[in-house]
């Protein structure tokens, strides 16, 4: 066909004329999205999209439309970021009205899936408020706003979340971060005024969060997925009913300098059959509630029976609990376990001293921690300047603790009386109190450890209990003078010296037990120098010996006769140094005589 014929090459053509028309319209809107991309210094750069995708996205008839729509669609940067804005979003809710802008959040999510080869992209929200009206699942995208940005929930049904997390195998680990997620709930002590559920994370994902602002809903957050590693950073989660819920645990969770805090029943939860393990919490608020943290009371299916393992809590402030800080419901018979617990600084105090805004009638406020079972480790506190302090009955309840576990409190408030444990071993280290060193097969047999007061001192005991009789092994005064009150035995090679007169091993009284060649010696540091006491049945014919050192006869005493007289033979003592050992040149008799 020649060029002639071809009239869409033909330069007087009325369709020419129209499609260069189009053009010159499509270059200049590039050049007018260049121009906002370099205001808004997103650092993006234009990529092309595939006619087929571009297609699938357009919705106008209209072919100069249409072809507008493509470039706006061509504003993908090589960071695998797509703007909501080029999927009709508006964020114009005003607190009352607003656009329904679900369906361009679906389909921008649907679009950043396709991004980076498959593996997923990032989504940009600007600095508005944006409606949704449907739950939305995310697979392997993550979100980014404009640190004002807002996404407002409305009409979720009961139960459901206001967004799902998921992730497939593949797909980049997905990330949220500047944005404001709002249900339609309100503060309201002890109050569930919202029927649906913030972020859920479920299945792969292990995302992380930072610059988020979670509030007004049933459970701000739920931890639900399979691989935990679930990281939040400078957050703040409030004013929902519960804070984070735990529902299916699976470890490992890092919360950093974040506000979990201010949320209408409890600022963290689980239940019996999950638990909550491996959780990592620093320098964060987790105060101005009813509950820090709370168990609910399911009996346990699984046998998990579980609340807090492994868990540490750094500079966690329960500032302004209301009923307890943590606190495990056991009214149907649930005695989840807590083992492994720390927690430093806590910045504890009753709400009841201050605002008096947080504490529910309906629940008692008679200890700051009140736990069923601590069992197989420890829970180990280490506060000062704001500690633990008492409820209506006591600082710490444990309704069982088990012979292998410890309570660890140190700090100038520890008490062991500040403990009470309904049943099983009370054990609790503290700055004047006991720790007890048990087995489970052996309940009414322990040694105990205590620090006494002793005048302007302490002192220190050890002792063996035996079924209510207590023996005292050895103490340690205000002078640090040892008084060993049981017999003492030094097995072979106690104490011994790497290098015999190097102090600190060669000071006046220190000793230790040797066996030289079959005769057992009992070597003492005196005079300067070491000096051996041994027993034996005969004199020694081998080993190394120093000039002084005494054996000892074990024999039967016989009398002998001399030019002396009768005497016995009570051992024998070295004249000289080395390895030697013959009678009368490097050992000599010592004798006992007993008469003419």
């Amino acid at each position: 066909m020649s060029k002639s014929e071809n009239k869409l090459f033909d330069d007087n053509s009325e369709f020419s004329k129209e499609f260069i028309k189009q053009l010159n319209d499509v270059l200049g809107a590039i050049k007018e999205d260049i121009i906002n991309v370099k205001k808004e210094k997103n650092n993006t750069h234009i990529q092309s999209t595939s006619t087929k995708q571009t297609k699938d996205l357009a919705n106008s008839t209209d072919e100069s439309n249409h072809n507008k729509e493509i470039i706006k669609k061509q504003d993908i940067s090589v960071n695998n970021i797509v703007s909501i804005e080029e999927f009709g979003a508006q964020g114009d809710w005003n607190g009352v009205v607003g656009t329904d802008d679900t369906d361009a959040f679906e389909k921008a999510i649907k679009f950043a899936e396709s991004l980076n080869n498959g593996k997923g992209g990032t989504v940009h929200l600007n600095n508005k408020s944006y409606l949704i009206t449907r739950s939305i699942s995310i697979v392997g995208v993550s979100l980014r706003g404009s640190h004002s940005t807002e996404i407002v929930y409305r009409n979720i049904p009961e139960g459901e979340a206001a967004i799902r997390m998921n992730r497939k195998e593949g797909h980049a680990q997905s990330f949220i971060e500047n944005i404001i997620f709002s249900g339609d709930g309100s503060w309201e002590l002890g109050v569930q005024n919202c029927s649906f559920n913030g972020i859920e994370i479920i299945g792969k994902a292990r995302p992380s969060f930072s610059n988020v602002f979670i509030r007004y809903f049933n459970r701000g957050m739920i931890w639900k997925n399979d691989v935990g590693h679930i990281r939040l950073q400078n957050c703040r989660i409030s004013e929902n009913f519960i804070g984070v819920y735990c529902e299916k645990n699976s470890g490992d969770y890092t919360v950093y300098t974040c506000d979990i805090n201010q949320n209408n029943f409890a600022n963290f939860a689980t239940h019996a059959d999950s638990g909550i393990e491996g959780l990592s919490m620093r320098d964060s608020h987790c105060g101005f509630a009813p509950f820090g943290f709370y168990c609910f009371p399911t009996p346990s299916s699984s046998h998990k029976n579980m609340f807090l393992w492994d868990v540490k809590l750094d500079r966690v402030r329960f500032e302004q609990i209301g009923n307890a800080a943590i606190y495990s419901d056991y009214s149907q018979l649930a005695t989840p376990v807590v083992s492994s617990l720390i927690i430093m600084q806590p910045g504890f105090s009753w709400d009841i001293d201050k605002a008096n805004r947080f504490t529910m009638n309906n629940f008692s406020r008679d200890y700051a921690i009140d736990i069923a079972r601590l069992e197989g480790a420890y829970l180990e506190i280490k506060d000062d300047t704001y500690p633990f302090t008492k409820g209506e009955k006591n600082v710490i309840r444990i309704r069982y603790q088990s012979a292998s576990s410890r309570v660890i409190w140190t700090g100038r408030k520890s008490n062991d009386s500040l403990v009470t444990v309904d049943s099983g071993h009370k054990n609790v280290i503290g700055s004047l109190s006991k720790e007890r060193l048990t087995r489970e097969d052996r309940p009414n047999e322990y040694f105990e450890k205590e620090i006494l007061t002793e005048g302007a001192g302490t002192l220190y005991r050890f002792s063996r209990i035996d079924f209510n009789s207590t023996k005292e092994i050895l103490t340690i005064n205000s002078n640090d003078e040892i008084h060993i009150k049981q017999n003492m035995f030094l097995s072979n090679k106690a104490f011994h010296p790497a290098i015999l007169t190097n102090a600190p091993y060669g000071r006046v009284g220190s000793l230790y037990s040797e066996n030289i060649n079959g005769v057992a010696c009992l070597r003492v540091f005196l005079d300067g120098d070491w000096r051996r006491i041994c027993y034996s049945n005969s004199c020694p014919n081998n080993g190394n010996w120093t000039k002084g050192d005494r054996v000892f006869s074990s024999n039967d005493f016989t009398v002998k006769e001399g030019k002396e007289g009768k005497y016995i033979i009570e051992g024998w003592v070295r004249i000289t140094t080395g390895n030697k050992n013959i009678l009368n040149d490097d050992w000599i008799e010592k004798r006992i005589y007993i008469g003419i």
